[in-house]
């Protein structure tokens, strides 16, 4: 039974639209795509709600620049020129894992059971290292801030937090096959940490934020170990007193993964200012994976998430702050990857091309 809003529109009847709740297969057809804009307009204007002006201008017109967005997603590369790939660092056993740059940035094309193994491997060899997630924000901001994308080419790991990154892989020839952000998988990594006997840290949030996530696993997984939680409301000045006692609360109980949730560039800024003082075997940044998991910030219908539109949900719920990010943001990515994807940018683009 198909769900949601039950629009119906007779000439469309029958097509198909690529991994949604239509269970179709095959290419979608324009006329899809409206109805798609048409039957899903209704429940992103009814998620505005309550928001602010701003939020129900965009509520208008955005079904169907996300429709086109989603389409455009879901279609095959087509073309030439496709980009190789080159194998990471053999330094794990059983890693298949494969790493190329986005924007400068070097992406790990991992899935969940491989991180979650590659996470275990790291601690159980007493690693130091650093795991990052990147989303269109983060390789944005990677593209501005040199200190930023060399901290991130500097980490184990970085895994794609975001659709329009598997987009612009797309675009240049590589394939991610998994989106993994964190309002779903902190669950996953909690039950794996649960059953391995990971033990966890938690830093970032408002007051209580983080120790309202901890409780919420702890009560779905009664065996994890979280050893610590503190909020992200303090000074962050490196060698400061507030960070100083951060860091010898951590290095109290060194947990094997420490997940930091200040926003970006502020937790990879911390990091990188405090990791070689802090004893935890792995550290991850977050984002905003304490306010998701604790039920502060709530999330946008599955079906956005299920297409690649969880960015557009974003906005219609936190139009004043999130506005420039998506909607100034997400073409200036599209822009920079076609650059790269055609040598456009300089030097830079041309040794990534080479690749």
């Amino acid at each position: 039974m198909r769900r949601g809003f039950t629009y119906r529109w007779p000439l469309v009847q029958g097509l198909s639209w690529p991994g949604s709740d239509y269970d179709a297969i095959g290419l979608v057809s324009p006329l899809d795509l409206l109805h798609f804009a048409a039957r899903r307009g209704l429940e992103v204007r009814r998620l505005s709600e309550g928001t602010s002006p701003v939020g129900k201008v965009i509520a208008q017109w955005l079904p169907w620049f996300a429709g086109g967005i989603a389409f455009v997603a879901q279609r095959p590369l087509q073309g030439q020129g496709i980009h190789r790939m080159s194998e990471r660092e053999p330094t794990m056993a059983g890693s298949a894992a494969l790493r190329f740059q986005v924007l400068g940035v070097s992406v790990d094309a991992v899935t969940v059971d491989e991180l979650h193994r590659l996470l275990e491997q790291m601690v159980r060899a007493g690693e130091h290292s650093l795991v990052l997630n990147v989303n269109v924000h983060a390789l944005n901001l990677a593209s501005t801030l040199p200190w930023l994308r060399e901290f991130y080419n500097k980490a184990r790991l970085v895994f794609c937090d975001g659709a329009g990154v598997i987009l612009g892989a797309r675009i240049l020839g590589h394939r991610i096959p998994q989106r993994i952000t964190y309002a779903d998988w902190m669950w996953q990594l909690a039950e794996f940490a649960a059953k391995h006997g990971l033990s966890m840290f938690f830093l970032g949030g408002r007051p209580g934020v983080a120790e309202e996530a901890a409780a919420k696993l702890r009560k779905r997984f009664p065996d994890l170990n979280i050893v610590g939680a503190h909020h992200g409301y303090y000074d962050k000045s490196a060698g400061g007193p507030d960070s100083l006692g951060i860091i010898k609360s951590i290095n109290a109980v060194r947990p094997d993964l420490l997940i930091v949730g200040f926003g970006m560039p502020l937790q990879e800024r911390w990091l990188m200012e405090n990791w070689e003082q802090i004893e935890a075997r792995v550290a991850l940044t977050g984002g905003a994976v304490f306010d998701y998991v604790s039920g502060r910030l709530r999330r946008p219908p599955q079906w956005m998430t299920k297409h690649g539109l969880e960015w557009l949900g974003r906005v219609l719920i936190e139009p004043r702050r999130l506005w420039r990010r998506y909607l100034v943001g997400n073409p200036s990515f599209l822009w920079r990857v076609l650059k790269q994807r055609f040598g456009l940018d300089g030097e830079r683009g041309r040794a990534l091309n080479e690749r």
